[in-house]
């Protein structure tokens, strides 16, 4: 993305390796789209109709309405509709087709709401989009002054090289132009997702001990507590493998139970509390999710039964017979 106020006719197209270039501009205005929310002021980004057939490098497609045809239309996204429709009163959220006024250096502007849109990016679904010329008159530039420029490359390993090619070539501009890289942009965010990922793995690890302590506690009292029955067992021709299996299969099921009944709980909890708030699904269930807590829930009861089934296995029959 290339930055500047005032950039003026730069061939962006011209640079090797660039397959695309579209610009934008960001305008901040006051008012509300949605009545009665907390969301106050709209910030519209304008695009170049012609030329981004993408959004920001997320593909999108209308999902209600129609896209933009004419100046002062709009396309708002649809997780920011969602989460709208959850705050604003009953009969009080606008329609496609709608307008709404905002108000800008210039004055106040209505726009007209003509459809809803999708992307593969949460956080652009939470955009409102307008063409190019409405969004420079709302931000108070002319028709030849834009933001931002959005350069598609095309490889991975050819960002660096443009962006350096791009600086190189407007050094000396009368405009400062600066590039950002997406990956420049995302540092910071995935540094703080990896140290979250890490607390995660740090929580789940230590439930995973305090569950595997828990499963052998209760095996361990359920053995100490049929030291008879296991001698009478003995006494009637189950071998040592019978009784291993026996302990080890009931611990199994006890843990097999505790985690499907932790994951429904949770589930429960992310699909029906937490997304019904956010508006976006955090737990999505797949086989192989499935699959992962079978297998933790087999292994745990596996590790928590095993020494209370050796411990069983070792019971006397003579002993636990004259015991009776």
């Amino acid at each position: 993305e290339i930055e500047g106020d005032e950039i003026e006719e730069i061939e962006i197209d011209g640079i090797k390796h660039v397959e695309a270039a579209a610009p934008s501009v960001t305008a901040m205005t006051a008012g509300q789209m949605f009545p009665g929310t907390m969301m106050e002021g709209v910030m519209l980004t304008g695009i170049d109709l012609d030329k981004n057939y993408e959004m920001e490098g997320a593909t999108y497609h209308i999902v209600e309405g129609r896209s933009i045809q004419n100046d002062y239309e709009v396309i708002v996204g649809k997780m920011m509709w969602d989460f709208a429709e959850m705050e604003v009163a009953e009969g009080e959220m606008p329609q496609i087709g709608d307008t709404f006024t905002v108000l800008t250096v210039a004055g106040p502007v209505e726009l007209t709401i003509v459809g809803l849109f999708e992307t593969e990016n949460y956080a652009l679904d939470f955009n409102v989009y307008t063409n190019l010329h409405t969004a420079q008159e709302l931000a108070g530039l002319s028709s030849d002054e834009i933001h931002s420029i959005t350069v598609e490359v095309d490889s991975v390993d050819n960002v660096e090289g443009v962006a350096a090619a791009i600086e190189e070539k407007y050094e000396e501009g009368t405009v400062p132009v600066s590039t950002m890289m997406a990956k420049d942009i995302l540092g910071e965010i995935n540094d703080a997702m990896d140290v979250f990922q890490s607390f995660l793995w740090v929580i789940a690890v230590v439930a995973a001990v305090a569950g595997g302590i828990s499963i052998f506690i209760v095996m361990l009292m359920s053995v100490i507590e049929r030291r008879q029955e296991f001698g009478i067992l003995k006494a009637s021709g189950w071998s040592n493998r019978n009784i291993i299996s026996s302990v080890v299969v009931q611990s199994i099921t006890i843990a097999l139970l505790g985690a499907l009944f932790g994951f429904a709980i949770g589930s429960l909890i992310a699909n029906y509390g937490i997304s019904s708030y956010i508006g976006v699904d955090i737990a999505i269930i797949t086989t192989k999710l499935l699959g992962e807590i079978v297998g933790f829930g087999i292994i745990m009861g596996v590790l928590g039964g095993l020494y209370p089934a050796l411990q069983a296995a070792r019971v006397s029959p003579i002993e636990t017979l004259r015991a009776t």
